[in-house]
C-alpha cells in the first residue's frame, strides 16, 4: 500500500448534498484538479471515509467547505 498524499478540494454546500460514512457523497466541487471534473455541477466521489468538522474525507480526497461559506 502507497502512503499518497489525497488531493484538497473545496466544495460548495448545496441543499442536495449526500455526504454519509460507507455511501459515495454527491456534492458540487470548485477546484477539483482532474480534467474529468468541470467543476460547474455535481459529481459523486469515492465512498467517504471520515466526517470531519469543515467537511468530509474520501478513499480519494479530502472535501472542505468554501471558506466563504456556512
Amino acid at each position: 500500500m502507497t502512503n499518497k498524499q489525497k488531493p484538497i478540494v473545496n466544495y460548495t454546500p448545496q441543499d442536495a448534498d449526500y455526504i454519509k460514512v460507507g455511501h459515495r457523497a454527491f456534492v458540487q466541487p470548485t477546484n477539483h484538479p482532474s480534467q474529468q471534473v468541470s467543476n460547474t455541477t455535481g459529481v459523486m466521489t469515492s465512498p467517504v471515509v471520515k466526517l470531519t468538522k469543515d467537511g468530509f474525507e474520501t478513499q480519494n480526497t479530502i472535501y472542505r467547505k468554501e471558506k466563504s461559506c456556512c
